[in-house]
Formats: structure tokens, C-alpha cells, sequence
């Protein structure tokens, strides 16, 4: 069985995610148009951590993903928010595949249903990405006991855990209970924390969190901090 690391790298920063403000689009335009500096990251975490990667398959992640992959071996988590995609990601073999929170958000049966299908298809374990995870992860518990692990942000602030830092912490330790993985995203609260109080804080309610990197000094920051927690 395939053991989770503590900590994945993540891509949000490459295409420029909207949490990321100003940095955003500087981001986008030093990585996003040039897959090769994504793709060194990708290899430098993996020699100095854990060969773990989180992607949205669009074109120049996947490229940077290919890259890559001359030099290491990588286990590529991948979040697809239209079913075309799962066209784009079987060639990767990714262990976990979840469904973007702007699709699993609401709970649509059939949606989550054919979402689930597709990924077994392929192989791969099913999981949904939400930004309400008060709320999602308790239903989804309910609803859909098939579902197989959470990405849902998880920090010490709050930020982004809708609809409020209790109900989603309550919601994970269920999930948990029943043998559900959580992958941490937002631990940093999109950089307003420090890797060492906000490590701590998702250690304690993730299986593994998922962080994006822009510079190698930021890895080695992070693993040495993550390390201390194992």
C-alpha cells in the first residue's frame, strides 16, 4: 500500500491562484510560460523530501510533470474539475484523484456519482477538493461513503474554512474516523503564516498537506520544519 508523505508540493502559485493577490501574476509569469522552472522544483523536493507532487492538468503543469520525470519518479495527485480530463491524468497513474470544489461544492449526485466511477476506471482513489468543509465533508460522509480522502484547507487562522474553524475541524475528525485521508491545503493561509506554527497546527487533522513553493530556500525551510513533526 502506497504510504502518504507529510507533505506534497503543490501548483497553486505556478497558475496564479487568486489567493496569492499582487504575487499572483508574477507567479503566473515566471512559471506558468515556462514549464522547465516548475518542473526543477518538482525535482528538488523530491530529492530533498518526498518524490510527491499535486497538480491541475492543464497543459504546462502536465509538461512540467513529463519534465520532471526524466530525472525522478513522481507520485502526481491530480484535482480535475471536467470529466475530459480524466483523459489528460490516466497517463499519470495518480494515486488520488479529486474533484475541484467548484464541482464538489454542491453535492450533486449524479456528478459525484459519475466522478467516482471515472476515477475507479482509472485506477485511482476518489476524493473531492471543498472549500466549505464544515459542511461538505459532513454530508459527503453521509451521502457518499465511497469518497476516499478530503482536500480542504486546513490552518490555525481560519481562513478559507467556511463556514467557520469549528464546524470543519469537527468535520475532519469524522472523516477521519471513518478512514478518510485529509490533504491539507491553504495550511499557509496563502503566506500570512510561518511553516513552523502552521505545520503544527495541520499535522494535527492531516494525513499530509500540500504546499506550494516558488523558491528552493522555501523547501528547505519546510522540510526542516515538517521533519521535526514526524
Amino acid at each position: 500500500m502506497l504510504m502518504l508523505p507529510p507533505m506534497i508540493h503543490g501548483s497553486s502559485p505556478f497558475f496564479g491562484a487568486a489567493q496569492f493577490g499582487d504575487r499572483a501574476y508574477e507567479y503566473y509569469e515566471k512559471f506558468y510560460k515556462h514549464p522547465e522552472r516548475m518542473a526543477d522544483l518538482f525535482v528538488y523536493f523530491a530529492r530533498k523530501a518526498f518524490p510527491w507532487i499535486h497538480i491541475i492538468p492543464y497543459y504546462p503543469l502536465v509538461r512540467a510533470v513529463e519534465i520532471a520525470e526524466r530525472e525522478v519518479e513522481l507520485n502526481t495527485v491530480v484535482t480535475v474539475d471536467m470529466e475530459y480530463q480524466m483523459e489528460d491524468v490516466a497517463d499519470l497513474s495518480p494515486p488520488y484523484v479529486f474533484l475541484h470544489a467548484s464541482k464538489a461544492d454542491s453535492l450533486k449526485k449524479d456528478a459525484i456519482n459519475d466522478f467516482l466511477s471515472l476515477v475507479r476506471d482509472v485506477g485511482s482513489k476518489p476524493g473531492i477538493a471543498t472549500h466549505n468543509p464544515g459542511r461538505v465533508i459532513s454530508d459527503a460522509e453521509l451521502y457518499f461513503p465511497d469518497i476516499e480522502a478530503y482536500l480542504c484547507p486546513v490552518n490555525p487562522l481560519g481562513i478559507y474554512m467556511s463556514p467557520g474553524i469549528d464546524s470543519a475541524l469537527e468535520a475532519i475528525k469524522l472523516a477521519r474516523s471513518n478512514g478518510k485521508k485529509i490533504f491539507g491545503m491553504k495550511v499557509l493561509a496563502a503566506g500570512k503564516l510561518k511553516p513552523k506554527d502552521a505545520f503544527k497546527f495541520a499535522r494535527k487533522y492531516c494525513d499530509t498537506i500540500v504546499v506550494g513553493f516558488v523558491e528552493k530556500r522555501e523547501i528547505d525551510e519546510a522540510v526542516q520544519e515538517i521533519r521535526k513533526l514526524d
